[in-house]
């Protein structure tokens, strides 16, 4: 419904703003006005995803443009993206890629 998508809309656009901070799931919720429960349900039926792994999913994205666009170092650039540990960035860096952040630089450089 109308009102649901533009619920999604607000959640998404709070994500792609705030990327960088620390967010909770009570902090997505409260961006498109709905518990936390309602939120999991509306990312769920939209993008078959919880909110949190579309967050881990966007910041991930991000730090890749930025690995092969920046020479920053890798911990600044996950820490820039809202990852407050290092050894998680990555790890789910790994799961999502098949490669360490420093081997996705070196394939993908641009700088």
């Amino acid at each position: 419904d109308d009102q649901e998508l533009k619920t999604q809309q607000r959640m998404l656009l709070f994500i792609h703003q705030h990327y960088m901070d620390k967010i909770t799931l009570d902090d997505i919720a409260d961006a498109g006005n709905v518990c936390r429960s309602r939120c999991c349900q509306i990312f769920r039926q939209y993008l078959d995803i919880s909110p949190i792994t579309f967050l881990n999913q966007y910041r991930l994205e991000i730090s890749c443009q930025m690995l092969a666009w920046e020479d920053a170092s890798i911990t600044d650039i996950a820490l820039r993206c809202g990852f407050i540990h290092n050894s998680y960035y990555a790890q789910i860096f790994r799961k999502t890629y098949g490669c360490s952040p420093k081997a996705y630089r070196q394939r993908h450089i641009k700088i």
